[in-house]
């Protein structure tokens, strides 16, 4: 039986959910993950970041990167993600049922496309795809990404992004991540026509009407599970997931300023990590492996201007008398000095020797080293690969095999806590706003799951492929000396396993109906072929005969008695 909602006054509620923001928060920065962040911040990602919301007043530079081969890296690793598993401008999710023969049903097969396809334009006309790149950057700094999907009127769904130190999250023992909190900031005059000048707090309130509806104010939406709730209830304040928006304030004075509750089915937040050590909440990426790198090529660049400095614009020693004096450094100046000082003239304190073979080379080492780690070079290989200007088939799947065997661990986990959940999301979404057509009738009560066909996707399918193309070369080589051993090849079999592997759209498919009713058509039109010809050649055969029987010369009559006694009658 279900446990009725109790009534939670708001300053209780309030109360709780600050508590569990401070407790979060803390934990992000007691753990070491806000320092981590604001370093890699610097370092890599100058423009991304945000600390205590005080960090978007200022304006963010470069001030800490010299050397920008990490950030290129970094957004190499991006743009190869997005390219190679969620591409806008080819299919890469379709959907399936949990039963493989249902699957294979034309009318389900032409259903699922159609979805699908009606997903992708979904996808296309939102924020969608500007949210999931963003995301891939920030995987590739700092090892964690999230973002929140909710519904829209006018593109049926809206991402909204966030960066690394604006939201801290929470999961399960099983390493599932179901609680996000994430700051963000409102003007008031934002904040009294998006929740009501009632919902505010008095601080809010009070500068609205002195007109001031520019000032900032700090506020979090909090997203966890709601355990105490009435299951038979359909409101918003009974989902399974609530949803929280709050001033932060100071926890006394404000102490009524709950914006909105409110709630979702689903927990509309998506949180992937790279790679998660055991026990840790926060992901660990590339940009954390290639950290020390990053610095240390920072300090070599820095040295290297120096050297270059002192070589072109050297420390200057001039003699006494020239103190206070004005001396002319421009090429071609004319400075005047005593001959008999034992200074000579302006001259180097000392002689610089520019020998910078050593540092070069270590620089490009320290590259190459950060380019590996963001995989930079696995995804250009196509570009940095000796060879010719245009390559096979079979040589481009060569080399996104070689990508996939790095890759492979981090694309099972990028499908199972961003793309999965993504395209979760959206359909539910589509359902809500009416867009998703009926299911067939086999399809009733069926489960639907994602399958992705991405190119990297494939690739990792390419194995299979590989392989029942090596086994009906070696059949159709060994049918040259035995042709029984075609019997064994079920084509209608083998024509469906490799439209589902090459990912062939249903509608270019017959149906098995169909299939069957153009064989039938098509043997009934060889039998007849096979009759007229028969009867073409008898009839051909009888005209032959009966012209060669009134051609033929006459012979004499042929007398019985001779022929029976062995002799020829006397005339």
């Amino acid at each position: 039986m279900a446990v009725p909602q109790r009534s939670q006054p708001r300053w209780l509620l309030l109360q709780e959910v600050r508590r569990r923001y401070r407790t979060l928060r803390s934990e992000y920065q007691s753990g070491g993950w806000y320092a981590h962040h604001r370093e890699l911040s610097q370092f890599l990602m100058p423009r991304t970041g945000r600390y205590f919301m005080a960090d978007s007043e200022k304006t963010r530079r470069n001030e800490g990167l010299i050397d920008n081969t990490a950030t290129r890296a970094a957004r190499v690793l991006a743009a190869g993600l997005m390219s190679g598993m969620s591409s806008p401008h080819q299919p890469w999710v379709r959907l399936q049922t949990s039963d493989p023969e249902l699957n294979m049903s034309h009318p389900v097969r032409t259903w699922l496309d159609d979805v699908t396809q009606r997903m992708m334009r979904v996808m296309a006309r939102s924020n969608f795809y500007r949210t999931i790149h963003q995301m891939y950057e920030e995987l590739a700094v700092y090892g964690t990404a999230a973002c929140v999907i909710v519904g829209d009127f006018e593109r049926v769904v809206h991402c909204h992004a966030l960066t690394a130190g604006q939201y801290y999250i929470s999961a399960t023992y099983q390493g599932k991540v179901v609680t996000l909190y994430r700051e963000f900031r409102m003007t008031v005059s934002q904040i009294v026509r998006e929740f009501g000048k009632n919902q505010c707090s008095l601080r809010v309130q009070s500068l609205h009407n002195e007109g001031s509806l520019d000032e900032w104010i700090e506020c979090v939406h909090a997203i966890e599970p709601r355990y105490d709730r009435n299951v038979q209830h359909e409101s918003a304040t009974d989902k399974p997931w609530r949803s929280i928006y709050f001033e932060i304030g100071d926890g006394k004075n404000d102490i009524d300023s709950v914006l909105r509750e409110s709630g979702f089915d689903d927990f509309p937040a998506l949180a992937p990590r790279w790679g998660v050590v055991p026990g840790d909440i926060y992901g660990n990426g590339p940009g954390m492996e290639a950290l020390s790198d990053v610095i240390q090529l920072q300090d070599e660049q820095f040295r290297k201007g120096q050297a270059i400095a002192y070589a072109v614009k050297p420390p200057l020693q001039l003699p006494t008398d020239m103190k206070n004096r004005e001396v002319d450094f421009d090429p071609g100046g004319e400075n005047y000095t005593d001959p008999t000082s034992p200074q000579g003239g302006i001259r180097p304190a000392w002689e610089t020797r520019l020998d910078l073979g050593p540092l070069l080379e270590d620089i490009q080492d320290v590259r190459t080293r950060i380019n590996g780690s963001f995989f930079a070079d696995l995804f250009l290989m196509l570009h940095n690969t000796v060879g010719p200007p245009q390559r096979t088939a079979t040589e481009v799947a060569e080399l996104h095999s070689e990508k996939l065997l790095m890759l492979g661990p981090v694309l099972e986990r990028l499908d199972t806590e961003l793309l999965s959940p993504a395209v979760d999301q959206v359909f539910k979404h589509m359902v809500v706003a009416g867009l998703i057509p009926p299911a067939p009738v086999e399809m009733q009560g069926m489960m639907l799951q994602p399958e992705f066909v991405s190119v990297l996707a494939q690739a990792q399918k390419a194995a299979g492929i590989n392989s029942i193309d090596r086994y009906m070369g070696g059949i159709g080589a060994a049918a040259q000396v035995w042709p029984e051993v075609t019997d064994k090849i079920d084509a209608d079999a083998w024509a469906d396993e490799m439209a589902v592997r090459y990912n062939v759209p249903p509608k270019i498919l017959r149906e098995d109906d169909d299939i069957a009713d153009l064989r039938q058509s098509r043997a009934k039109a060889m039998a007849a072929q096979e009759s007229q010809d028969a009867e073409a050649v008898a009839a051909s055969t009888a005209v032959d005969v009966a012209k060669a029987q009134s051609t033929a010369p006459a012979q004499p009559p042929v007398d019985p008695v001779a022929m029976a006694g062995g002799f020829q009658s006397p005339v």
